[in-house]
């Protein structure tokens, strides 16, 4: 992937051509769980769930 394609926002990560190229780790505690927390807060509930 060229620079420039990188992506540059959370947002980006769900479009389809970066499918098989990201991975998480399991949210349930630590940082992840925080993380995942924060997005929740920020997002709302139903962006939340559509990004997820």
């Amino acid at each position: 992937m060229k620079k420039e394609e990188y992506p540059t926002k959370l947002e980006d990560l769900t479009n389809p051509k970066y499918r098989g190229k990201v991975a998480i780790s399991l949210p349930y505690m630590g940082t992840a769980s925080t993380h995942f927390s924060a997005l929740y807060l920020k997002l709302g509930a139903e962006k939340f769930r559509a990004f997820i």
